[in-house]
């Protein structure tokens, strides 16, 4: 029985020892597999990050060019706006002109900037 025993205790150390250098020899092997991904993780972070930041560039220019065409578009309303009401000012002005001349003196003043269809209503009694 102490054959067995020392059988088995020869074992076990023998087991120990074979499992201690197969812990040693590949420990710096998986230190290794362990550095490359990491490495492999930086790297694709890296990429990843890169990529997000072109993205972001991007839809920003696209915002300011929308947002200056929107700008434009508005500036460009407002002149065709004021210039519309600045005619129809004048047209207003004028009419009232040969209106109010024509009222009080029965007199009509000389239009040479009117249509000569618009100026003849004017002249008819």
């Amino acid at each position: 029985m102490s054959k067995i025993l020392d059988m088995a205790k020869t074992f076990e150390q023998t087991s120990k020892q074979q499992a201690d250098d197969i812990e040693s020899s590949l420990k710096p092997e998986f230190e290794r597999h362990e550095e490359a991904i990491k490495e492999a993780l930086d790297s694709s972070r890296q990429s990843i990050s890169d990529a997000i930041q072109d993205q972001q560039k991007r839809i920003g220019w696209l915002l300011l060019k929308s947002w200056g065409v929107m700008l434009i578009s508005g500036l460009l309303l407002l002149a065709a706006t004021s210039g519309t009401l600045w005619y129809q000012g004048n047209l207003i002005a004028e009419r009232w002109l040969i209106t109010s001349c024509r009222s009080a003196n029965n007199i009509m003043p000389i239009t040479f900037f009117l249509p000569a269809f618009i100026a003849s209503s004017f002249y008819s009694a």
